[in-house]
């Protein structure tokens, strides 16, 4: 197989593999997520990292100019894996990209003759994430499955009972591939505690080789940033992709349904294919604001100017074990959050009093949970206090991804 590629012996040759994130390519005002955040770490400690990505930007819907850069780091070389990309999330288009690309991935693979100590493996997407484990195998590299979503579990999500039948039938090849996968992996990762035992149970994995990692951001000090709104109203924001993952439609009703002398103001920072849907819900409400997409200081910016952040999500398996970066992106910046899905978020929002969970059933829980904040303006202060004091304590960005990073060293 080859010597290690390292002047170096004793240094650590790391490969990475990640499709759907920003990149150390892109644009340094990208929020970094988990393969860049990991790749800094990585290098800090003297690594050499091959990272492999997508060539198909998956938030910009565009194409990435090259497909090899060098230039981020002396111990960094960044491949990209060419795909025809697609412009929904949700579409034959995208399938057949995955396809593609771990099509593509596959031959790339195949021309690398030396060994990494680990490789690290982002998953979903499934086709690609098969391909680099049997690699991975096939080289006597140390594993580490990173699972984010629980596919293709989630395609089987539906109320109506044949149709489930059907899905889980189409998608039974995957769920094998999945449940191998998670089996046998070395390592498992995952974003919550929650997270990591519903997996193992899923599959029977018998390891105790498991990780949290949380997706940290971060801490953000907003206190030097100016505020770009400076009056008496409670103002709720949201910032991500517009997607069928979150139902605004609670948040109307409360709009609609609160006290005629509550001021209050909901702002959303983001883009994506239901971007026109959303704006549709919110027709005729002159306190509701569109900012479009939002990064690096304007971002800073729009939380400075928010009182509570909200994530709307639909009530679902995967959504209730995890704790999204949009949370730890709220949390870093100590906002308060209102959530409208009960699992493992929730549960830690509401123990550490940082937030609320609003049932998205009710006419009036929302709306009553806006009235009474309104009403007690110290309330929101309190709240931002405590997660000042527990964030720290649990989602230290460095420790987060330090304890990663030497996870993976110490498996060598």
């Amino acid at each position: 197989m080859g010597k290690r590629i390292s002047s170096n012996m004793s240094q650590k040759h790391i490969l990475i593999f990640q499709s759907g994130e920003p990149l150390p390519c892109d644009s340094s005002k990208k929020r970094k997520m988990r393969a860049w955040n990991l790749v800094d770490e990585l290098l800090a400690k003297d690594c050499k990292i091959t990272l492999i990505g997508s060539r198909f930007d998956h938030t910009s819907k565009v194409h990435r100019k090259e497909i090899f850069y060098d230039d981020y780091h002396k111990n960094l070389k960044i491949h990209l894996i060419n795909s025809p990309g697609y412009s929904k999330n949700i579409s034959f288009k995208r399938f057949l990209d995955h396809i593609i690309l771990s099509w593509n991935l596959y031959f790339f693979l195949k021309k690398i003759k030396t060994r990494p100590d680990s490789v690290f493996i982002g998953f979903p997407p499934i086709e690609t994430s098969f391909v680099l484990f049997r690699w991975a195998k096939k080289m006597k590299s140390q594993i580490f499955l990173d699972i984010k979503d629980l596919w293709p579990e989630i395609f089987t999500y539906t109320q109506n009972k044949p149709k489930n039948t059907i899905l889980k039938i189409c998608f039974y090849p995957y769920f094998i591939l999945y449940k191998h996968m998670v089996k046998n992996t070395d390592h498992l990762v995952s974003i919550s505690q929650e997270f990591i035992e519903y997996l193992s149970q899923n599959t029977n994995r018998k390891s105790n080789k498991n990780i949290v990692t949380y997706l940290t951001s971060h801490k953000t000090d907003l206190s030097l940033k100016k505020n770009i709104i400076n009056d008496d109203f409670l103002t709720i924001g949201f910032a991500g992709n517009f997607m069928d993952a979150f139902d605004f439609q609670p948040i109307r009703t409360a709009l609609n349904n609160i006290n005629d002398k509550v001021k209050v103001k909901f702002i959303l920072a983001g883009d994506g294919g239901l971007r026109d849907d959303v704006e549709e819900i919110f027709t005729g409400h002159s306190n509701v604001y569109f900012l479009g997409w939002l990064d690096g200081e304007s971002l800073d910016n729009f939380f400075e100017s928010i009182d509570l952040f909200v994530i709307p999500l639909k009530q679902r398996n995967d959504f209730s074990l995890s704790f999204p970066n949009k949370a730890m992106d709220a949390l870093s910046r100590s906002k308060p959050i209102l959530c409208s899905c009960s699992g493992s978020l929730t549960n830690f929002l509401e123990k550490n009093d940082c937030g609320f969970y609003f049932d998205p059933k009710s006419s009036n829980e929302l709306t009553n949970i806006l009235n009474d904040l309104h009403a007690d303006n110290g309330r929101i202060e309190i709240m931002k206090r405590n997660i000042e004091n527990v964030y720290e304590k649990n989602f230290n960005h460095k420790d987060n991804y330090h304890n990663l990073a030497e996870r993976i060293i110490e498996s060598i």
